[in-house]
């Protein structure tokens, strides 16, 4: 095939030929933790606002309705958004078929947040950030919460859910592999196993190298006795550049930053690559203007060093989805 059939190739495999079916957009920049999580580079982004609502209106009516599920998340924490439960209503409104999720740390999700959630029956579901096997651990990982506070809050979040006789929003319950959390998975496991609908296990990012590596690989080596099909099949992937595949992202997700720029994708925390501005742009445009293309074409021509904000990236290694490495290495 050529440069060009792997680039709709692409569009065709993802559904995309005309948007992504995942969105992820920001409404703002705000963090409750400070001065942040230990994993994560938010003190390093340099910019920081919020999104006008008019740049939330053309996310919601020009990009969601193609979409099978969308993420009012990127660099922030959800819940201090004070525009979050009308967004929800809006979200569901426009585009009922996609599946809002929420990604928080949960040490704001008081009784009346809560409520009000679970009231516009509009989220799928909550990941929770959640990295608290022992207070000491909880106070290093995620400094400035309220260990106690926020697992009552995960725990009466479930028992209100499970109040109104149904199962959404459904609860995942994420945890950081590196070494020092590992230690603890049984005993964390075995916690809250029965408080949420799911308990799992999440890679740590280096943000395209910018955070030391605390821990991916020690993620296969502690389960290496007892390897599920996925990890077997992503382990001969890691540390093998000739095994790395274009990035499935530039074909399967749209990133929003608050000020309407569409960048490649999350890792690009600092905006240093926009593609185009959906406050200027019609995203479709964007989507198959030729910044973006040129951008895949480098990909599927394996030329990642070219790329400032891909050459050191680790997101290809834990994507999870084997057929799609395999087509392009193998």
């Amino acid at each position: 095939m050529t440069i060009e059939e792997d680039l709709e190739y692409g569009f065709t495999k993802c559904n995309s030929q005309v948007l992504p079916r995942f969105c992820q957009f920001e409404t703002g920049t705000s963090c409750n933790v400070k001065p942040n999580c230990f994993m994560c580079p938010h003190s390093k982004m340099g910019r920081s606002g919020s999104a006008k609502w008019s740049t939330l209106i053309k996310v919601i009516e020009e990009i969601v309705p193609y979409t099978d599920s969308c993420s009012p998340f990127l660099m922030q924490e959800p819940l201090l958004e004070p525009r979050l439960i009308p967004l929800l209503n809006d979200i569901r409104y426009t585009s009922p078929s996609t599946t809002i999720s929420l990604y928080t740390n949960m040490a704001l999700m008081t009784e009346e947040m809560a409520e009000a959630i679970l009231e516009t029956r509009a989220v799928g579901g909550i990941s929770v950030s959640f990295y608290g096997p022992t207070e000491e651990l909880y106070n290093k990982w995620q400094p400035s919460l309220d260990w106690e506070q926020t697992k009552e809050n995960i725990r009466r979040f479930k028992r209100m859910r499970d109040a109104t006789g149904r199962k959404r929003p459904r609860i995942d319950l994420h945890y950081l592999c590196v070494k020092e959390l590992m230690y603890w998975w049984p005993e964390f496991y075995t916690e809250w196993q029965p408080h949420v609908d799911r308990v799992c296990i999440t890679p740590f990012d280096t943000f395209h190298g910018n955070i030391p590596d605390m821990g991916f690989h020690e993620f296969f080596n502690l389960f290496q006795d007892k390897p599920t099909e996925k990890s077997k099949n992503l382990i001969k992937y890691l540390d093998d550049p000739e095994k790395r595949a274009p990035c499935k992202r530039l074909w399967n997700t749209m990133s929003i930053l608050f000020n309407g720029d569409i960048v490649p994708c999350c890792i690009d925390y600092k905006g240093e690559m926009p593609m185009g501005n959906i406050n200027k742009e019609n995203a479709k445009l964007i989507w198959h203007n030729d910044k973006f293309n040129d951008l895949r074409r480098l990909h599927l021509e394996r030329r990642f060093d070219e790329i400032p904000l891909c050459k050191d990236c680790t997101v290809w290694q834990y994507t999870g989805d084997y057929k799609w490495q395999k087509k392009w290495t193998e």
